[in-house]
């Protein structure tokens, strides 16, 4: 079992409580054996990609159907908007190159808010606003 331990930067009681148990797990570890510690940034939260997909694309497909006649799935936006926001890496593949796109699910709180700023800005081109949540989705800590 790979236990994963979670603090915020802004939570001091929390990271304090934290940092104990953590040190408690490193402590009972085997000493004659080698292990790998990594801390890495959160990703994207549930809520926010429950937003990404019920609101913007939703909301997106729903304009382009009414406002310009185009029929598109949300997978369909999903997959352009992917494409034109978020690097890329290239494989080769049978001695030919292949973009691979970034997933949005292992984008940061941070990357994802700043994803969203680009559909916003890129929506509006079109005359699309997005609603906005009652949540700060550009918060680095977003529930």
């Amino acid at each position: 079992m790979n236990p994963t331990f979670k603090f915020n930067a802004d939570d001091k009681d929390g990271r304090s409580s934290v940092l104990r148990a953590l040190t408690a797990q490193l402590e009972g570890l085997p000493r004659d054996k080698a292990f790998v510690v990594s801390v890495t940034p959160e990703t994207r939260s549930l809520r926010q990609n429950s937003y990404l997909w019920g609101v913007v694309y939703a909301e997106i497909v729903d304009y382009m159907k009414h406002e310009h006649q185009c029929e598109y799935s949300a997978e369909s936006v999903h997959e352009v908007l992917k494409i034109k926001f978020l690097p890329h890496t290239v494989e080769q593949m049978h001695r030919r190159s292949v973009k691979i796109y970034r997933t949005t699910t292992k984008l940061t709180k941070e990357e994802f808010s700043d994803y969203l700023e680009k559909v916003f800005a890129w929506a509006a081109e079109f005359d699309c606003v997005i609603s906005q949540p009652d949540w700060d989705w550009r918060s680095k800590v977003a529930a």
